[in-house]
């Protein structure tokens, strides 16, 4: 079995962490330079002439720390952590002639998503932000946006890559990651030449944005390609038993299974995988296939059937 990723398998969480963040800084400085003289002659939402007082930059983030979210919130709350630190040890960041200080604000909206809109609304109109990191993956991060975009303040979707987050032509809102077709086309060429016997492919998604966005972008790409998609269905969030559809799966034959959803959801139907015995020449997780408990049933199928693995990691958004 080949898994397959869409993050270089080398590559620690760290690394990639102190990449975003450096990335963080560059986005902050550019955006507070152009927001500037918008802030000095009418102010905002964000508030900053009250923030340059005290030479300090308030950050919100808003994160579904509990709930079944809560392994992405962990991560992404270690990303922001690492940033914050590196940028107040090289004295803050740089707008004009000034530094100023990086303090972030954390909420928790319970991985539920009317609740993260809320959130962003209370951080920005009652705790003086001045700057706003959307709340986790495409679905939330495009709800929250609103309400952002009506107070004017910038904002960093950075889990969020789904093209209907960025086509409402809002101004303040960015983001970090490329389109989702940018991975999953390139990622079918390597299979299609790495693994000439992947003929056909299955497809199981979350019905969540960016989970159902990336497996729509899979079924173009494989088609493109010359693979024929046997099955595409959603699963609800929140669903626990996966037997049926994977039992339909497994008596199409495919070569290639690709599976869409979050940490939670990937470790459940791996494992129910595992109990129907499935033997994928190629299997893709999407997002969150470094964490330690699909490592643990890696190392059980290694032991079992002495297949060949590739251990990688997809985009979490």
């Amino acid at each position: 079995m080949i898994w397959s990723g869409l993050t270089p398998a080398k590559e620690s969480f760290w690394m990639i962490q102190s990449r975003i963040a450096s990335r963080i800084t560059s986005w902050v400085a550019r955006s507070a330079r152009l927001l500037l003289p918008m802030w000095v002659v009418v102010g905002c939402g964000a508030q900053m002439p009250a923030a340059a007082a005290e030479d300090v930059i308030r950050f919100g983030a808003p994160l579904p720390m509990t709930g079944p979210l809560a392994p992405e919130a962990i991560k992404q709350q270690q990303g922001y952590d690492l940033w914050a630190e590196q940028a107040n040890k090289a004295g803050g960041i740089s707008i004009g002639s000034k530094k100023y200080k990086v303090e972030i604000v954390y909420t928790d909206y319970q991985s539920n998503t009317p609740r993260a809109v809320q959130a962003t609304e209370q951080m920005i109109t009652q705790d003086n932000i001045n700057f706003m990191f959307g709340p986790f993956g495409s679905g939330a991060a495009k709800a929250a946006s609103t309400v952002s975009e009506k107070y004017k303040v910038p904002t960093l979707a950075a889990t969020a890559s789904s093209v209907q987050v960025y086509d409402q032509g809002y101004k303040y809102l960015f983001g970090t990651f490329t389109p989702n077709d940018t991975l999953t086309t390139p990622l079918t060429q390597i299979i299609k030449e790495k693994v000439p016997s992947v003929k056909k492919v299955a497809i199981l998604a979350r019905n969540d944005l960016f989970p159902l966005a990336i497996a729509q972008e899979m079924e173009k790409s494989a088609k493109a390609n010359g693979i024929e998609v046997v099955y595409f269905e959603k699963y609800a969030i929140g669903t626990l038993d996966h037997s049926a559809a994977l039992s339909q799966i497994k008596s199409l034959a495919p070569q290639w299974i690709f599976i869409t959803g979050y940490i939670n959801d990937l470790l459940l139907v791996r494992k129910q995988m595992v109990d129907q015995q499935m033997k994928e020449a190629v299997m893709t997780m999407i997002a969150g296939s470094r964490l330690s408990g699909l490592h643990r049933i890696r190392r059980r199928e290694r032991r079992e059937n002495h297949q060949r693995v590739l251990v990688a990691s997809g985009r979490a958004v």
